[in-house]
């Protein structure tokens, strides 16, 4: 399985896996059962027919029908990392720090930000595109300069759905 841009940052490392054409690929099937899965600082429900892979620190996702560009990862993320890697200054807002991955996530690449939404409870969702997947991504502050970061790239919207399950479904365990 191969980490998304999440998985990759949260092991330190920014590399950008490539992608398909826009607005492509398979439709989503409709999300009949949900199942979960835990790393040990967290769990996230997920549409079961998606395979997963749980690491130490994070958990990946890919779903059968197209696994190269229908995938996501779930993971903590170092928020202060995030806006000092785009050139700004910490202590930032976690609304700077989402701007701060999209402006990290189109260094050398075609990506953009559609659309960006701070809920009542600090977290910050976003959506846009990069290369030719659609991203849809949510950052939940926890204490400290850390936050916990859901990303999920499709080829079509069709997979909203899914997303939406993957962002609603995070329990932060009691470390």
């Amino acid at each position: 399985m191969r980490p998304t841009l999440l998985a990759k940052l949260t092991a330190g490392v920014l590399l950008v896996t490539s992608c398909s054409s826009a607005d492509t690929g398979p439709a989503a099937p409709s999300v009949e059962a949900h199942s979960t899965a835990c790393a040990p600082q967290f769990c996230i429900d997920y549409p079961a027919d998606w395979r997963v892979e749980v690491g130490d620190t994070f958990i990946t996702f890919e779903h059968p029908l197209d696994p190269q560009h229908i995938l996501g990862s779930v993971g903590f993320v170092d928020m202060r990392g995030l806006v000092e890697g785009a050139g700004e200054v910490w202590p930032a807002s976690v609304e700077d720090a989402v701007r701060a991955f999209w402006t990290l996530l189109g260094d050398g690449q075609d990506a953009s930000l559609d659309s960006l939404t701070v809920g009542a409870d600090g977290t910050v969702r976003s959506v846009g595109n990069l290369e030719d997947l659609h991203l849809w991504h949510r950052l939940i502050p926890v204490p400290g300069r850390s936050a916990v970061g859901i990303e999920v790239r499709a080829p079509n919207t069709s997979w909203f759905s899914h997303v939406q399950v993957l962002r609603s479904g995070l329990t932060i365990l009691d470390q």
